[in-house]
């Protein structure tokens, strides 16, 4: 929340004992604040978007897999039936491995911009021209290389992160502040949820 001190002035203290107060209070429904003007936040439309596209190369797959079963019981000793089972092995293992690859893109890209969104650049699009991608993998929902690269970039670059470093320190993916608040978090973890179906 230290973000509204330049707003709030004085009144911040105040504000900040009473937002944690509440959330103390009310832990299953606690109050979460960003500030969205870098541009991390990304909207619900584009990850029910992504989410979609998913679940259409599951569907896809799942469907080619039918056909190759259906196919493999009506195949019998005909050359023809056998050559076209062969022929739609052939397709199913090509679409099964671009999908795959597809699928595997969608939740990379994600988890990167999750990643980007939490780590108080100023600007996530001038961040990402820092990294070196190739040194970045996808394990699960955890991104290997990133924080490395990240720590390096503060240290070279600090002017990328303004005063907002000083304050935040970014924790498995969130902030954490010295007044215990997680802005950002509730939007991280929906993302993380719907792209990795936790």
């Amino acid at each position: 929340m230290d973000f509204l001190k330049d707003v709030l002035g004085d009144g911040y203290a105040d504000f900040e004992s009473k937002v944690n107060a509440y959330n103390e209070a009310n832990k299953d429904k606690a109050i979460k604040l960003a500030n969205l003007t870098g541009g991390g936040y990304v909207s619900k439309d584009k990850f029910a978007t992504i989410e979609t596209e998913a679940n259409g190369y599951k569907t896809q797959l799942s469907e080619l897999n039918t056909q190759i079963e259906t196919l493999k019981k009506t195949s019998g000793t005909s050359e023809e039936l056998k050559a076209q089972f062969q022929s739609l092995q052939d397709k199913y293992n090509g679409d099964t491995e671009a999908l795959n690859k597809q699928i595997a893109d969608i939740k990379f890209n994600s988890a990167l911009e999750i990643a980007l969104a939490s780590s108080g650049a100023k600007s996530t699009k001038a961040l990402k021209g820092f990294l070196e991608m190739e040194k970045i993998k996808l394990d699960g929902d955890n991104l290997i290389g990133f924080e490395e690269q990240l720590k390096s970039i503060k240290e070279e670059n600090d002017y990328l992160f303004g005063e907002s470093t000083s304050t935040n320190s970014r924790t498995g993916g969130k902030f954490t502040q010295s007044g215990g608040g997680t802005p950002g978090a509730t939007v991280q973890e929906e993302i993380k949820n719907q792209i990795f179906g936790k």
